[in-house]
């Protein structure tokens, strides 16, 4: 499908998934929250009655609540040691040697954690995401488009450009406390 998706001329189906991977390999670093190197530090989901967790994929299971913006600020909740846990993910070493690390770095941090509990193993998925990269990559060498360079810098990764002050202003302020009423009041 995706062979013809890129061979398409006019009036093409606009494939979300087609779209991501490819961008990851053209330029050289991850295009979407699954291949983030943290996604945790710019992901974050609060359900309908405050729970926080690391990734709208994680909301529900207890195991990963972070907290409750009823019970604490949402600063303290992100800066708790639990939140901090999760935006540290570590590589896994069979990753670190892999060929598309640079875009992928062990994948999608949620379905590592469904499938085996530990958010530092590898995305279920991983075999099948790496023959995915190695078939994007193999039918952009047939239009005689490289790979773009890795980048090394992964602090943005997935984000659009024009977020990137943003982020970089953020990390040098204070965390400003925004009072939320709680839900359940009233």
């Amino acid at each position: 499908m995706y062979d013809e998706w890129i061979d398409a001329k006019d009036g093409y189906v606009y494939g979300h998934d087609f779209v991501v991977k490819t961008r990851a390999i053209l330029y050289g670093k991850a295009a979407d929250c699954i291949g983030m190197s943290n996604c945790a530090d710019f992901n974050l989901s609060v359900d309908p009655i405050g729970d926080v967790y690391p990734c709208a994929s994680l909301s529900g299971n207890p195991a990963a609540k972070l907290g409750n913006i009823g019970d604490a600020p949402l600063v303290d909740i992100v800066n708790d040691e639990r939140s901090t846990t999760f935006r540290n993910r570590a590589v896994d070493p069979q990753c670190a040697e892999c060929k598309w690390q640079h875009v992928c770095h062990g994948g999608c941090m949620s379905r590592a954690y469904k499938f085996t509990g530990n958010i530092n193993s590898r995305d279920f998925y991983c075999p099948g995401l790496f023959e995915i990269y190695e078939h994007v990559a193999g039918r952009l060498a047939k239009h005689s488009i490289a790979p773009g360079t890795r980048n090394p810098w992964h602090m943005t990764d997935g984000l659009d450009p024009a977020l990137v002050p943003f982020k970089q202003t953020a990390t040098k302020e204070p965390p400003k406390v925004i009072p939320i009423h709680s839900i359940r009041e009233g």
